[in-house]
């Protein structure tokens, strides 16, 4: 029984050596696996990446675009907008009760209300001029037609 028990355990050894061979390939089939799985992975993270940046760039071109180009229609806005200001504070110079006395004509007025027709004449009408009033009494009016 000894024979046989010594053989059996020279074969269980065999065995179990050729099983831990078995598993030391496992292992290092297995790590060469991951080693490539990294470097694919590394390769495609690289990729990534690079377009994420590529998609940045890009998109900082666009927004420096939309900036510049606001910029330049804001300052058309503000050149527009000034010269209307410009252009408003001129006609109401013009149209300043003030200078248009300073020409030489007179604003006709009836209880403080400026009148624009001979019908609002009456007796006590003032004639405001450009150094002054005049109080004045109608005694005639006459029509141009």
């Amino acid at each position: 029984m000894t024979l046989s028990l010594l053989l059996y355990s020279v074969n269980e050894k065999s065995r179990f050596g050729s099983v831990l061979d078995s598993l030391q390939t496992i292992k290092l089939l297995s790590q060469h696996q991951i080693t490539a799985y990294q470097s694919q992975n590394d390769q495609l993270m690289s990729t990534i990446k690079t377009y994420a940046q590529n998609q940045l760039n890009v998109a900082n071109k666009n927004l420096d675009l939309v900036k510049s180009t606001t910029q330049y229609f804001a300052q058309q806005q503000l050149k527009l907008a000034s010269a209307q200001i410009e252009s408003l504070m001129r006609e109401s110079l013009l149209q300043n009760p003030r200078n248009v006395l300073a020409k030489g004509y007179a604003i006709v007025r009836h209880k403080g209300k400026a009148i624009r027709s001979i019908h609002q004449a009456n007796s006590s009408t003032s004639i405001v001029m450009q150094d002054g009033h005049i109080h004045a009494n109608v005694s005639e009016v006459i029509s141009n037609e």
